[in-house]
């Protein structure tokens, strides 16, 4: 579809975070469009990764979360604007041509949730890149000790992380750590079997 649009030229698809980062090593780009449920690194992640190595390429969040968290977070990581895939198709476009002229356009679901977001008490700063690779991490179960050892750092350090994680996603426990990463498409969702 994106393809099709006049003024636009489609250089590159990847289908994991992964390929997304090797593909960027090669290329120059204006516009990436990222989904925040990616099956490796997540697209919070890959977003604060664009951000750092290509600080001049605007990202368009195009993601089935619609929760006020993972669009918040989009922003707060350097996403451009945020389109729901349950949006309309003209959503999409208007926000890529907005985006290929400089503008930020919102849906007006997208804008209430924001708004709401912002607006509450629970508007946190953001985690950083790290945070988020051991949110990741800790979600999928691995321990704090082997968390540290995969990313190179102090089991002290991986505690620090995980202590701003609980304080930003306002848990108590590791019992609720996977659903809150899966709310930010850090992780998929567990399925009924799996939650029994």
């Amino acid at each position: 579809m994106i393809a099709g649009l006049a003024g636009f030229l489609v250089v590159g698809v990847a289908t994991s975070g992964r390929t997304a980062v090797e593909l960027l090593a090669g290329m120059t780009i204006d516009i990436m469009l990222v989904d925040l449920g990616l099956p490796d690194v997540g697209g919070l992640e890959l977003i604060h990764h664009v951000r750092k190595t290509h600080p001049r390429v605007r990202i368009l969040v195009c993601s089935g979360l619609s929760n006020p968290e993972s669009i918040a977070m989009s922003f707060q990581a350097g996403a451009y604007t945020y389109v729901q895939k349950s949006g309309r198709v003209e959503d999409l476009l208007a926000a890529l041509q907005g985006v290929a002229d400089g503008r930020t356009i919102l849906s007006a679901a997208v804008a209430s949730a924001l708004r709401k977001y912002v607006t509450s008490a629970r508007f946190p700063k953001s985690l950083s890149a790290v945070d988020l690779a051991i949110f990741r991490r800790l979600a999928d179960r691995v321990a704090p000790k082997d968390v540290a050892v995969e990313k190179g750092l102090s089991l002290s350090a991986v505690y620090k992380a995980r202590s701003r994680i609980f304080q930003h996603c306002g848990l108590t426990s590791m019992h609720d750590i996977h659903g809150a990463a899966a709310k930010l498409g850090l992780v998929a969702p567990l399925s009924f079997a799996e939650l029994n």
